[in-house]
């Protein structure tokens, strides 16, 4: 998982420099306060642990709850992906791209066991997002209402303790890991900024 991990990442990381020249719509500029209102569900961490689908069910984007497996159909026809940009991540088997909200950029997303961007339709189940702090878009996503800026005690009482702990390494920023499957790469990985406030989600829902 840990090699997965790094791989999407990186390649999130290239693929994110070609959306940092790209002009704003100013249409989504009210964008950030609606999310904001957002009313989290919260549940009590299970104590035999998360499953991939309860996890899923207490989470949030743009103020929509989610269910497993999470799809564009799902999250609605303000949802795209941009095929221009797609990119085949052979080493993994995926295929990474842009996710927009109204044609504006939010995150990067991948779709596991595919070869071409032509395979990929709205009922095709996304299999990892990797989402950072947008202020344009305030908190657009939750996990039983662990949100951007969430304090780490925080984190352990709405999510309960990390699977693997905290890792810091180098001064950079602390990432908590939930492992739910190894198996089929379900979990969840929470990203503190120095300040521990969450900076960052990386999800991980399986392979197909």
């Amino acid at each position: 998982m840990k090699r997965k991990i790094l791989s999407l990442f990186l390649s999130s990381v290239v693929l994110m420099g070609t959306v940092s020249g790209c002009g704003t719509d100013k249409s989504t500029t009210n964008t950030s306060s609606t999310v904001s209102e957002t009313e989290y569900k919260t549940i009590k961490p299970p104590k035999e642990g998360w499953t991939i689908e309860s996890l899923v069910n207490t989470m949030t984007f743009f103020g929509k709850e989610l269910s497993f497996p999470i799809t564009l159909e799902q999250l609605g026809d303000d949802f795209s992906i941009d095929t221009t940009s797609a990119a085949v991540d052979t080493e993994v088997n995926s295929i990474i791209t842009q996710l927009k909200y109204n044609d504006e950029f939010v995150c990067m997303i991948s779709y596991s066991g595919h070869t071409s961007i032509d395979e990929i339709d709205r009922n095709t189940s996304i299999d990892f997002l990797s989402l950072n702090k947008n202020e344009k878009f305030g908190d657009y996503f939750s996990v039983n209402s662990v949100s951007f800026g969430t304090k780490s005690d925080e984190i352990v009482n709405l999510l309960g303790s990390p699977t693997d702990g905290a890792d810091k390494a180098d001064g950079q920023d602390i990432s908590w890991e939930y492992k739910i499957d190894s198996e089929k790469n379900y979990g969840l990985f929470v990203g503190m900024t120095s300040e521990e406030n969450v900076g960052s989600f990386l999800v991980f829902l399986g392979s197909e």
